[in-house]
């Protein structure tokens, strides 16, 4: 649990970061300032753009179970446990004399590397230290080499091919001049190596890290690099990447066997940002075919069509994270978004009738957006109870490589400027601006300047999430609400609604004209009786002059 909570409020309260920057930076443990964390006046800028003082004061009720939890917990053990397995971990690997050891980081885990390999260089000074990943990329490697801290090289961006030719040098004595090495993108997924974690394992044992076992561990593996889009204003998670690459179908199936061969019963979890759209009808039959069911996790656009769904199912792909981000036509404007309302709900009726889980966000807080975004969503809410819900209602981030980032003036951003949370746990003389991946701004949100609206939209989600069991995953031990269609013997229809709401039957007998309107969106007919009883018993919606039909069936049926 303890674990699992560092987890969750890294991105709130940069709690991992702050455990190692004792070690990493020599300062006080948890980083400066570390009296703000149970300070109700505290809210992190990069997650509450505001000084409206009703918006803070809502957000600080919000934050006050994360207080709870700072106090609840013995930090001076804590701080034990880190410095003795920091004490323990680099002494280890130290005693291997590797000749390079290097750490890669996500979006988090950069100061607990830094904070590691800052000890080996203590320990073994002429071991060469390199350091990598997401929060490497751009200015951020000028900003790390600015902590002048025991990092000999920084790789920047793609280093499929810079870091191999890097350590062919090292062995024959050569070495680089430049600390920061800049990466080569690789335009043919298919010339790379097959992915193997047999080291890995190895070195957890060796080790002795208390990691989960070989046989539940979720194996990564990449099918493609970039995003086709690449237009959604609030996402910078393609760094500076500038296109988009796949690996060939027949490439994926010949590694995918090799991995399934090495770790039968291990998930697997795609670390591509979208799914290539080319698979439906390439790679998805021929895993279908080739292998037993799997359980693989896969990033996708909300766009599908039931066929597709049900071709994800079939080859094992059992969860997806699809990019809806809100249930308002003028919201997903504003951020760049390809998907539709009407698609985002067609594609959740989908993966309930077919069976996919689903893990996605709501976003709200965008420079300009209007309070009708968000009572169009309070509105709608209680009609889809029976979809999936989102797994977090979250504000929108300026983050790196963003537009908001990138390009505050087109957005009426003023101010911009790094987290304050950077401050807390980083040295004075490095440059922060540029180790920076979060920052906040000044502008105007209707989501901050009429609070009250964000909070009765974060009470209907709230018990929208209730109803599923805490979990948007379906659960065998939960029975969430139901609104399905399925046949009768006698030709007629059986629609069960579940929802709760007022005045409305829980079973009506549809005959197949009712039924089938219920299947597909359409443009809005006002002078469909069919449409308007559909209406009438909150069976669908109109959004943007769609009707849109709300109810789950037999996958066969939406053909």
């Amino acid at each position: 649990d303890f674990y699992n909570n560092i987890v969750d409020l890294d991105q709130t309260i940069f709690i991992a970061e702050r455990l190692f920057a004792s070690v990493a930076f020599q300062l006080p443990f948890l980083g400066k300032n570390v009296h703000r964390l149970i300070d109700p006046q505290f809210i992190p800028d990069h997650l509450w753009h505001s000084a409206n003082k009703e918006a803070s004061l809502k957000i600080s009720e919000d934050m006050a179970p994360i207080r709870q939890w700072i106090l609840s917990i013995d930090w001076g053990a804590v701080e034990k446990k880190i410095l003795k397995w920091i004490n323990y971990i680099t002494k280890k690997i130290t005693q291997a004399s590797y000749p390079v050891i290097g750490c890669t980081n996500t979006l988090g885990g950069l100061v607990s590397g830094i904070a590691l390999l800052h000890n080996i260089k203590k320990l073994s000074p002429d071991t060469l230290t390199v350091l990598g990943g997401a929060h490497c990329e751009g200015q951020m490697a000028q900003g790390i080499l600015s902590l002048n801290n025991g990092i000999d090289y920084i790789f920047q961006g793609d280093s499929d091919k810079t870091f191999p030719e890097f350590i062919r040098n090292i062995l024959q004595g050569k070495k680089d001049h430049s600390p920061i090495i800049h990466g080569e993108e690789v335009t043919d997924l298919d010339d790379l190596p097959p992915p193997q974690y047999d080291d890995f394992f190895q070195q957890v044992q060796q080790f002795a890290l208390k990691y989960p076992s070989k046989t539940n561990f979720p194996i990564p593996y990449e099918t493609s690099r970039g995003c086709r889009w690449k237009k959604c204003i609030f996402c910078g998670l393609t760094g500076e990447r500038k296109n988009y690459h796949a690996k060939s179908p027949q490439k994926v199936l010949e590694e995918l066997e090799q991995l399934v061969l090495r770790h039968p019963r291990s998930p697997i979890r795609m670390s591509d940002n979208l799914i290539p759209h080319t698979y439906f009808n390439t790679l998805f039959p021929s895993i279908a075919a080739k292998f037993p069911p799997l359980n693989i996790r896969y990033e996708v656009n909300a766009s599908l069509f039931v066929n597709q769904v049900i071709a994800l199912k079939e080859a094992g792909i059992t969860l997806v994270q699809p990019g809806i981000e809100s249930f308002s036509p003028s919201l997903l404007k504003r951020m760049g978004k390809y998907a539709t309302v009407q698609g985002n709900i067609a594609f959740l009726r989908y993966c309930r009738s077919v069976g996919v889980d689903v893990l996605y966000n709501l976003l709200f807080g965008f420079p300009g957006d209007q309070e009708s975004n968000y009572l169009e969503m309070i509105e709608l809410i209680p009609l889809i109870l029976h979809l999936p819900p989102p797994q977090r209602v979250l504000p929108i981030q300026i983050q790196r490589f963003n537009k908001y980032q990138e390009d505050p003036e087109s957005y009426e951003i003023t101010n911009l400027r790094h987290a304050s949370v950077y401050d807390d746990i980083f040295p004075e003389n490095s440059d922060i601006q540029k180790i920076a991946y979060y920052f906040t701004g000044d502008f105007q949100s209707k989501a901050y300047t009429h609070p009250h609206i964000i909070d009765r939209f974060r009470k209907q989600y709230f018990n929208w999430l209730s109803l599923w069991g805490g979990d948007p995953c379906v659960s065998p031990h939960i029975n969430p609400p139901v609104l399905h269609i399925e046949s009768m013997p006698n030709a007629n229809f059986q629609l069960t609604d579940k929802r709760g709401l007022p005045g409305l039957s829980e079973k009506l007998v549809l005959d197949i004209d009712h039924a089938l309107i219920l299947m597909k969106n359409q443009l809005m007919d006002s002078d469909s009786p069919l449409m308007k009883w559909a209406l009438e018993k909150r069976l669908a919606v109109v959004i943007d002059n769609w009707f849109i039909p709300l109810p789950t069936a037999e996958p066969s049926f939406f053909k």
